[in-house]
Parts: structure tokens; sequence; C-alpha cells
């Protein structure tokens, strides 16, 4: 919802809180989380922290080789 506003600082603060739950890791949705946390952080700025998830989504993998991709929950 503040994506879509453009209110990406809240926005960055709400995924902040989802990223430290550590069932994140178990979460359908973590690497769409992920990528919603990149374009946060590259609009407010921080390059550094966007290229530290990109990396984080990149190194993603499952023991089932499941393409969660194509289950988008947030559009």
């Amino acid at each position: 919802m503040y994506m879509k506003g453009k209110k990406y600082k809240k926005a960055y603060e709400y995924l902040q809180i989802i990223l430290n739950d550590p069932l994140v890791y178990s979460m359908q949705i973590f690497p769409e989380i992920l990528e919603m946390t990149i374009q946060c952080a590259e609009k407010l700025g921080f390059g550094e922290q966007a290229n530290n998830y990109r990396n984080q989504k990149t190194s993603l993998w499952n023991e089932y080789s499941i393409d969660v991709g194509i289950f988008y929950l947030f559009n």
C-alpha cells in the first residue's frame, strides 16, 4: 500500500519489520519482499543496502526447484 502511494520510507520501515522476523525465510513471498525492499532502498538512496538485498535475492533457492515467481501475492 505504501509503495503504491510512493511512501517509500514508510514501506521500507514495514519491510524491515518483516525481514527481521526469522520466519520470513519460510514465506512463499520472501522473494517478493526482497524485491520490494530493493525498490524502496533504491528510491531512498540506500544503494549499498539495495545491493545487499539484491545479492540475497539472487542467491535464493529451494530444495524442490519450485518457481515461486509465478505466484505473485503483491502487485
